[in-house]
């Protein structure tokens, strides 16, 4: 690999955590601005679903693009392998969640 390619992915590797997430912070704030607004408790539940939010979307980006990614093939990747990614995406994106539910719940 030469140095333009691994400039490349790192540029796309970077690029696409931050991302997701800033769509994991902004989903997740709008669930616990309505939670607040609604006076309603915010939970700490609404990690998981603000964790979630990016893999679901990605799942039916990809989906759309390439609906080949949930079967196997001879010459491709297992379906398992694109779960595993979409996993360590919720994990990636529970931090950011985890952080907005805490500044909302000491608002509260």
């Amino acid at each position: 690999m030469n140095t333009g390619d691994a400039l490349f992915a790192w540029t796309v590797f970077v690029g696409f955590i931050l991302w997701t997430g800033a769509l994991t912070i902004a989903m997740t704030s709008f669930i616990c601005h309505l939670r607040v607004e609604n006076e309603k408790p915010v939970s700490y539940w609404i990690i998981i679903l603000g964790a979630l939010v990016a893999p679901i979307f990605w799942a039916a980006v990809t989906t759309l693009f390439q609906p080949d990614v949930w079967w196997s093939r001879e010459n491709k990747n297992s379906p398992e392998d694109f779960m595993i990614l979409l996993v360590l995406l919720a994990l990636v994106c529970a931090l950011p969640a985890l952080v907005v539910v805490a500044r909302y719940r000491g608002r509260v």
